[in-house]
């Protein structure tokens, strides 16, 4: 991943640049993160892919909170058909406001 190249390049000891390039103390680690730099199809697609991911999780975490904090599942329980059921807001809990 980005981060993790852009950290090896900053954590390796640079000395005098010889011959207009930097010394790479640890060239597998080097390479593979270059090859996943490259693999993951550069910057854009790895920040899309982050940013998806943390999208994805944050819609996880809302919902799930919602289902189960907001739900009164022993009433949604008792519906069984069409004409058992009630109005959507019959199901939601409420929470008296104190102020």
């Amino acid at each position: 991943d980005i981060g993790g190249l852009l950290d090896t390049l900053n954590s390796y000891d640079i000395g005098e640049a010889d011959y207009g390039f930097f010394p790479v103390t640890n060239l597998d680690e080097f390479f593979e993160k270059l090859y996943a730099y490259y693999k993951d199809g550069g910057f854009a697609c790895i920040l899309a892919e982050r940013l998806t991911s943390v999208t994805t999780l944050g819609f996880t975490v809302l919902f799930s909170t919602f289902l189960l904090g907001c739900l009164n599942w022993g009433r949604l329980l008792e519906c069984h058909g069409e004409d058992s059921c009630k109005d959507f807001n019959y199901y939601l809990v409420r929470y008296n406001d104190h102020s």
